[in-house]
């Protein structure tokens, strides 16, 4: 019976330890921390990260990527888009666009390009 008591006293504490300094440490230096980002990821990235962190250099993989890339498996067509034919090579397609038909002075664009974000640095780079 003490035996229990003991057990129960000596968790309570341990318990009461880590409770204290999860609520207490800073962020950055938190036990927390590792928990956050596995919910976000999964263990394997964030081992493989601190991996990577601390050699300074890629991982050599033995087996390749644990990346799951889709199989044509899971590949299905809808009978709608396959019965109309696209558009001949041959044929001349008009691509103005229009921004601001309400405006007193509409913006024509005789062939609309958007450039993102991601791709702003690399399609404006003088090292194409």
């Amino acid at each position: 019976m003490g035996g229990y008591f003991l057990g129960r006293l000596t968790v309570g504490k341990s318990v009461r330890n880590v409770l204290q300094r999860l609520m207490t440490d800073p962020y950055d230096e938190n036990l927390w921390e590792l928990v956050s980002a596995t919910w976000r990821t999964s263990p394997q990235i964030v081992l493989e990260t601190n991996l990577r962190a601390q050699a300074g250099k890629s991982i050599e993989r033995p087996l390749g990527s644990p990346k799951k890339f889709p199989s044509f498996d899971d590949l299905m067509f809808s009978h709608a888009q396959l019965e109309i034919m696209p558009t001949p090579g041959d044929t001349t397609i008009n691509l103005s666009t229009l921004i601001g038909k309400k405006a007193k002075k509409p913006l024509r664009l005789s062939m609309p390009i958007i450039i993102s974000g991601m791709a702003y640095g690399v399609a404006l780079s003088e090292s194409f």
